[in-house]
């Protein structure tokens, strides 16, 4: 069951750099007792699950991807919808069918690289993030919004910004790992 007191993973491997720090403030939040402060501070964290590093690894894998990522004559548009085309692992859809059943808010896809949040080498705004609408009548299609938000995360590891980037600081795109962000969102 999801709530606002934990943050659930989905895979395995590294929760990335933003992933780490909202472990870290999560458990900050549930672990300190504000009523010291006020009564009136109630803080609580939105609906985080995160899918660790493991399933891109296993993604970029499965799909064949390498060869094409590393094709200096492929556009980034072709490279996106190659990701696009590509499956997520039998346990990752489970799960993904399971979170949509148990969040009625839109929600957030956000990227957390292994190189995200690094005090040296900002990443802010280099990756891709999604916002999915949600639809109480139709969870199929949530599904596959949330999928393809997924995928087009991964992507964007690869995209021309970020090809970019990653020259400019001397970092090799082939070694970035990325983790996943599902967020609910929060406020009116």
């Amino acid at each position: 069951t999801l709530d606002e007191k934990n943050i659930v993973s989905f895979s395995g491997g590294s929760l990335g750099g933003k992933g780490r720090g909202l472990a870290f403030v999560n458990t900050l939040i549930n672990n300190v007792d504000f009523s010291g402060l006020s009564h009136q501070i109630n803080i609580i964290s939105p609906i985080t699950v995160i899918i660790g590093t493991d399933e891109f690894h296993g993604f970029i894998t499965r799909n064949k991807l390498m060869p094409l990522i590393l094709d200096p004559h492929l556009s980034y548009e072709e490279l996106r919808r190659n990701f696009a085309d590509g499956s997520l692992s039998h346990s990752l859809e489970m799960k993904l069918k399971d979170f949509v059943t148990q969040i009625d808010k839109p929600f957030a896809v956000r990227s957390s690289s292994t190189s995200e949040d690094s005090l040296t080498q900002p990443f802010a705004g280099v990756f891709d993030t999604f916002i999915v609408p949600n639809s109480e009548y139709n969870k199929r299609i949530v599904f596959e919004r949330i999928s393809l938000a997924i995928k087009l995360v991964y992507a964007s590891v690869y995209s021309d910004k970020a090809r970019n980037y990653f020259k400019a600081i001397h970092h090799k795109i082939e070694e970035e790992k990325m983790a996943i962000i599902l967020q609910e969102l929060v406020g009116s």
